[in-house]
């Protein structure tokens, strides 16, 4: 592996007119770098597993002018001769530098661009794959889909991209060797909060397979929505009546249901998600009969 005082010099800027004097509040910085340490580390898990342990550490030094963190990523993998000589190590650095917006050439495709041209959605239909992933083979495609849609991956982006919530700070930047590779920007993280919002439907009806009922009407029951799960709290009185009379509801039950959902979101950008079912139109119950687990049998009958 590259010595320190060789290594590429890579580096993350906060900028904006709150940081012409070189300071930043340290809660605000941290909330950024703790979110890019998690998404380094979970990209590196999804493209190699745990063959190559990357990690990322602060060089020494910060800069005045906008807020630049210098880092330096480092495999243990990669430290070992064997794996310099046959650059494997080197390319699958090389893999994850580039997907992170750090590559050695400004990247068609890197996690920060496609939040942006994607306003932070997931990628879900055919136009996308054709239109945002054209160059790629099916299986870097399939692979980056899985990278970009998977949930810890997005929750970090958010975290990195924290920082251009605070007043003051408007622009977040990769570089390598001064060059800027990626850029985000307030107005970008806004387009992508109001397309987070705009997505959610308020009123809808909807078939829910339960996956846990709630026993009082204060608390939430457990649903799965085509393999997404939430709660729900269910405030029909008519539902709650059925219960009383004994009827009984769990795993495998599904229900037709008005399902109300409201957000909002707070000051770190967290938007906080409640759903409420004021009314079930109809509940079909599991007919699967439970397995028996031994045939009845007379005391006198004799062992198999």
């Amino acid at each position: 592996m590259p010595s320190r005082e060789s290594a590429v010099e890579i580096s993350v800027h906060y900028i904006g007119p709150s940081l012409e004097n070189g300071r930043i509040d340290l809660f605000v910085l941290s909330d950024g770098l703790r979110g890019l340490g998690r998404l380094i580390n979970r990209v590196s898990y999804l493209l190699f597993g745990s063959e190559y342990d990357h990690k990322v550490e602060l060089d020494e030094g910060f800069r005045g002018g906008s807020i630049v963190v210098p880092l330096h990523i480092f495999s243990e993998v990669v430290n070992r001769a064997e794996d310099i000589l046959a650059t494997k190590g080197m390319q699958a650095l090389a893999t994850l530098m580039s997907i992170l917006g750090w590559g050695a050439l400004p990247a068609y495709l890197t996690l920060y661009k496609l939040f942006k041209r994607k306003q932070g959605r997931p990628i879900t239909d055919e136009d996308d794959l054709v239109r945002l992933l054209q160059g790629l083979t099916d299986m870097e495609r399939m692979l980056f889909i899985r990278i970009y849609n998977d949930l810890e991956v997005q929750a970090a982006i958010r975290a990195v991209l924290k920082p251009l919530r605070t007043e003051g700070i408007i622009e977040f930047q990769t570089r390598r060797k001064d060059v800027v590779i990626d850029s985000v920007t307030k107005g970008d993280l806004q387009a992508a909060d109001e397309a987070e919002e705009s997505a959610i439907s308020e009123i809808e009806e909807k078939v829910l397979d339960i996956e846990k009922a709630a026993l009082v009407p204060h608390l939430a029951w457990h649903f799965s929505d085509q393999g997404r799960s939430f709660d729900a709290k269910i405030h029909d009185v008519d539902l709650w009546a059925r219960v009383a009379k004994g009827e009984r509801f769990g795993l495998g039950d599904r229900m037709r249901v008005e399902l109300h959902t409201s957000f909002a979101r707070n000051e770190a950008g967290r938007l906080t998600v409640e759903r409420i079912i004021p009314k079930v139109i109809e509940v079909e119950h599991s007919t699967q009969p439970q397995p028996r687990l031994w045939e009845e049998r007379s005391i006198s009958d004799p062992p198999d």
